[in-house]
């Protein structure tokens, strides 16, 4: 990740409700948008000064189109798909393997064939940002399908789906949300390919782990945009 970008994040997240702070800037036009949470002024920044000052409280501006993300993630592990099945459900062990899981929470339990349990995971990122987010069991087929609704920072859908053929575990991750963090929704003109490469880095640490867990070979471990062609 580039020095710049970092600067451009480091000055987006770390808002101060007294202060104004920047919130995008897009070089091709010259200009930089802030906004300051105490006057509810949203400030257009130009090369030649100040433009006029517009006023939008915070709440029109949480209520500013989500931006939409798709990936797919794909890890092939050298292992019995019941020993893999058995790791990823256990969200509760997260911490313990996946590098960018901060914390796990249970929220509520679910039903006697595990639908409807509710985790609260707060996720670190290699990004200085971090997100929290409630995932829902909606649909669980051992050891072949699970599927999870999100709530929170970001908001959508997650869907595993493991296979195994001659020793190997292909474990396919669908993961299709929205922000919901103001921030993030104004500054993806300029940092959605900073954010999507963060997920990428956050998954491949994911499939590095859990094969370290399970004391297993990973013979692929990638993530792609969700809505290309394989």
């Amino acid at each position: 990740m580039g020095a710049e970008v970092r600067a451009r994040l480091n000055s987006v997240i770390h808002e101060k409700r007294n202060q104004t702070f920047p919130v995008a800037a897009w070089s091709s036009c010259g200009a930089r948008l802030a906004y300051c949470p105490r006057t509810g002024l949203l400030l257009i920044l130009t090369t030649s000064g100040l433009a006029q000052p517009t006023r939008m409280d915070f709440s029109r501006l949480r209520r500013l189109a989500m931006v939409q993300y798709s990936f797919l993630t794909r890890w092939d592990l050298e292992g019995p798909i019941e020993r893999v099945w058995d790791t990823i459900i256990d969200v509760d062990s997260y911490p313990q393997w996946w590098k960018y899981v901060a914390g796990v929470e249970l929220v509520r339990p679910g039903d006697e064939a595990g639908i409807g349990v509710i985790h609260r995971v707060r996720w670190t990122t290699a990004l200085p940002y971090s997100l929290t987010i409630e995932t829902e069991v909606v649909r669980r087929e051992p050891p072949h399908v699970l599927e999870v609704i999100a709530r929170g920072e970001l908001q959508g859908s997650g869907l595993w789906e493991l296979t195994q053929a001659d020793g190997t575990t292909t474990v396919i991750y669908r993961w299709k949300v929205s922000t919901t963090r103001t921030w993030m929704n104004l500054t993806s003109p300029v940092l959605r390919r900073a954010f999507a490469r963060n997920h990428d880095v956050l998954m491949k640490a994911g499939g590095e782990g859990l094969a370290q867990r399970l004391g297993a070979r990973i013979t692929v471990n990638s993530t792609r945009d969700g809505r290309s062609p394989a």
